[in-house]
């Protein structure tokens, strides 16, 4: 099994949970109003106006999750770019993990 974990905008959430949802994962946790910085910018607590962050996790079987990790990675390849040149706030981290409940 793997724990996969989902950076992206909340402008990007919606789009990121539907896709998991077409693509048959029924269970996730969506974790709102995320700070943080990395490569595509700061994302500050004080500010709204540069666009909260999301996390989102999903426990998967680990072909399940390789599924999902291709998937996300064309969805960020369809819509890479921009003006800046470094793509989308989007990061995908997976690990090992083991359901004990």
């Amino acid at each position: 099994m793997q724990m996969l974990l989902i950076i992206c905008r909340e402008s990007f959430q919606q789009k990121i949970v539907e896709l998991l949802e077409d693509n048959g994962v029924e269970e996730y946790t969506v974790i709102e109003k995320v700070r943080g910085a990395g490569k595509t910018g700061v994302v500050p607590l004080a500010s709204d106006w540069a666009g909260l962050n999301s996390l989102v996790l999903v426990g998967a079987p680990s072909q399940e999750a390789q599924s999902i990790v291709t998937m996300l990675k064309a969805f960020s390849s369809h819509h890479a770019g921009g003006e800046d040149g470094l793509g989308i706030p989007l990061k995908v981290l997976t690990w090992p993990c083991d359901m004990v409940l």
